[in-house]
C-alpha cells in the first residue's frame, strides 16, 4: 500500500502541475487510453474523444476560465484527491466561482479515472472591456468576426473535419486563437466545442435522409464519438436520433 501511494502521488503531483503551467500535452500524455471521466456537476461522462477540447477549453490561458489552485494532495493507494477554485466568465457578464474537486485513480503509472466534483459558491457581474482592447476588439469587430465566422462555418463547412481545431479556424480567418475564442465565449454565448458539434448537427439534420446509417452519416458530418454525436442531437431536439426519425 505504502509504495502504490508514493507512486500515486508522483503520478498526482505531475498531473497538478502540468495544469498549472498550463501544459496541456503533458496533461493528455498522463491519461490512460481507456480513461473514464465523470463531471458530475453536468451530470456526464466525458469522452476520451472529447477530452482534448474539455480539457483545452477549462486551461486559464483561455480568457473565459481561471483556475486557483490549492496544493494539498491526498493520497490514499491508488487513489489522490486534488482541489481547487475554477472561475468563467459568462457571455451575459457573469462572473462565476465554482469549488471544484477530484478524486483521481492511477494504475501502472497512468490516470484511469477522474470525478469531478463542482459547487457554485459565487456569483458577480464583471465589467470585461479592458479584456475586449487587450485583444484589439471592439463591439463593432467582435460583431464582424462572429459574421464571418458563421460565413465561413457556412459557406466552407470546416466543421465536417473530424480533426478541426480552434487554431485551425483561427488561421482561416485571419485572428489569433484568443480573438475567436473571446468572441465565441463573450460575444456568441458558445464554447468552441459547443458551436462546433451545433453546426455538425444542423448539417446532420439538414443533409441526411432517415434511411441513412446513422454512424457513417454522424462520421460524414464531422462527429468522430457516437457518444458526442448522440449528446448533441438529443440537446438540439429534444430527442434521440431513433425517436426523432421514426416521427418523420
Amino acid at each position: 500500500m505504502v509504495s502504490d501511494t508514493t507512486s500515486t502521488r508522483r503520478i498526482i503531483e505531475q498531473y497538478h502541475n502540468c495544469w498549472k503551467a498550463k501544459d496541456l500535452e503533458g496533461i493528455l500524455a498522463l491519461y490512460a487510453d481507456d480513461i473514464e471521466y465523470f463531471d458530475y456537476f453536468a451530470n456526464e461522462k466525458i469522452s476520451v474523444d472529447e477530452l482534448r477540447d474539455y480539457v483545452e477549453n477549462a486551461l486559464p490561458n483561455n480568457k473565459g476560465n481561471a483556475i486557483r489552485h490549492n496544493d494539498r494532495i491526498r493520497v490514499d493507494g491508488d487513489t489522490g484527491f486534488i482541489q481547487y477554485t475554477f472561475i468563467s466568465r459568462q457571455s451575459n457578464g457573469r462572473l462565476l466561482t465554482y469549488q471544484n474537486a477530484e478524486a483521481i485513480t492511477v494504475h501502472d503509472g497512468k490516470i484511469v479515472r477522474i470525478n469531478e466534483y463542482s459547487s457554485l459558491i459565487k456569483e458577480e457581474t464583471e465589467h470585461r472591456e479592458s479584456d475586449q482592447q487587450r485583444l484589439g476588439l471592439t463591439h463593432n469587430s467582435s460583431q464582424q468576426l462572429a459574421n464571418q465566422l458563421q460565413q465561413l462555418f457556412d459557406e466552407h463547412r470546416p466543421f465536417l473535419r473530424t480533426n478541426l481545431t480552434l487554431a485551425d479556424v483561427a488561421e482561416s480567418l485571419g485572428y489569433t486563437r484568443n480573438q475567436i475564442s473571446y468572441v465565441l465565449n463573450q460575444h456568441i454565448g458558445k464554447s468552441f466545442y459547443d458551436y462546433l458539434n451545433q453546426a455538425r448537427i444542423l448539417y446532420f439534420l439538414e443533409n441526411t435522409p432517415s434511411e441513412q446509417n446513422l454512424t457513417e452519416a454522424a462520421h460524414a458530418c464531422g462527429f468522430s464519438s457516437m457518444s458526442t454525436f448522440y449528446k448533441f442531437f438529443k440537446r438540439h431536439t429534444g430527442q434521440t436520433p431513433g425517436k426523432y426519425f421514426s416521427c418523420r
